[in-house]
């Protein structure tokens, strides 16, 4: 899981990028929202989901 109290794409869905490459072997991407205030009446803030493959869990290499 990810997640940031921010709406900026930097910190956002550019760090979600880098990660998918960086671990593509690892993990998926299983999910990604940005919340919006005036949309979804809730502060702004973003959360990702990752499912980690089996093997690096078992190897318990999949902490980043």
């Amino acid at each position: 899981m990810y997640s940031t109290c921010t709406l900026n794409t930097i910190e956002n869905e550019e760090v979600i990028e880098v990660i998918q490459q960086q671990y593509a072997d690892r993990i998926q991407l299983m999910f990604s929202k940005k919340y919006r205030p005036h949309r979804d009446h809730t502060g702004g803030f973003f959360v990702a989901k990752f499912k980690v493959s089996p093997e690096a869990a078992r190897d318990n290499v999949w902490m980043f």
